[in-house]
């Protein structure tokens, strides 16, 4: 009895028992939302459904999980509050990535869209809107990768392994999508999982994904570090930022399909790709150079 308790205590079941219970809660209740988006006339569609499902499973499974394990908001990084924090991490996360953005435009991997008349304010009200969407997407999955998994890995690894498995994880379901030609004539109860298998089943195929998910692997990588070094606060801001960014320049352009250049960017948001990893590769030596010159200099002065 005591090996069966502590199997069910490890932190590789207890996270694979989170995640399965999301999916399987938020497939589920996939139907019933989907028939009160109907009745209201929204139609947003049922894979636009089920996301959203899911996401509210995950939030709301979150924490009676983080209950039963004990996890003190301490240990999430959510105490004590600061929302200074947060505002300076979407400043850092922004000015990290508009140098890709920016990149992208000089080599006309997109282009600004002819078909609409572009002012200061439509870029500030897009800029407003993205990062609202940003924080609301990196509270949840901040909360969920550097809080609770993260957290949760910690305890069973070192600080590394943790980093690195919670980094492959948080890259991996952003790819749990159904593949296009996947269609359903007329949803039902059992609806949310036939798509879920078949989304499983797309994960098999990295070749069309890989460019992407090394990006946002590497990414997860960064934001661990930060969570580390400081708060989840600071994790969330960065994480606003980042989509801040990608929303305003996505809503601004069009990708180009003939530029030579375009497989710079992944397939996954035509934006996060080869260009994101090697900016992200280089502003981590930037960071580590200038940490050793702090270091030297410090201990030069305490000489």
């Amino acid at each position: 009895m005591f090996r069966i308790g502590v199997l069910f205590l490890h932190p590789i079941v207890i996270l694979l028992g989170y995640f399965a219970a999301v999916l399987f809660t938020g497939s589920l209740f996939a139907y019933p939302i989907h028939l009160l988006d109907f009745s209201f006339g929204l139609n947003l569609g049922y894979e636009k459904v089920l996301s959203r499902s899911i996401v509210l499973a995950s939030v709301l499974l979150l924490w009676p999980v983080i209950r039963y394990l004990g996890i003190s908001l301490e240990s999430l990084g959510l105490a004590p509050w600061r929302s200074s924090s947060i505002w300076r991490g979407v400043l850092v996360g922004a000015v990290a990535v508009v140098p890709v953005a920016i990149l992208i435009f000089a080599l006309e991997i997109r282009v600004l869209d002819p078909r609409i008349s572009i002012s200061l304010g439509d870029v500030v009200s897009l800029a407003l809107v993205g990062a609202i969407a940003g924080l609301a997407v990196g509270f949840i999955e901040e909360l969920i990768f550097r809080g609770l998994v993260f957290s949760l890995l910690r305890r069973w690894t070192h600080v590394v392994g943790a980093a690195v498995l919670t980094s492959l994880l948080y890259a991996l379901v952003h790819f749990l999508k159904v593949p296009e030609k996947f269609i359903v004539a007329e949803a039902g109860w059992l609806t949310g999982f036939d798509y879920l298998s078949h989304a499983l089943v797309a994960l098999a195929g990295p070749d069309e994904y890989w460019d992407s998910f090394v990006a946002l692997f590497l990414l997860g990588l960064a934001l661990n570090w930060v969570r580390v070094r400081g708060n989840l606060y600071w994790c969330v801001g960065i994480h606003a930022g980042f989509v801040m960014v990608i929303h305003v320049t996505k809503a601004l352009s069009v990708r180009s399909v003939v530029n030579p250049y375009r497989g710079l960017v992944g397939s996954y948001d035509h934006f996060t790709g080869h260009l994101v990893s090697l900016w992200l590769v280089i502003l981590a030596v930037a960071v580590a150079v200038w940490f050793l010159r702090r270091r030297r200099v410090a201990a030069a002065t305490a000489a």
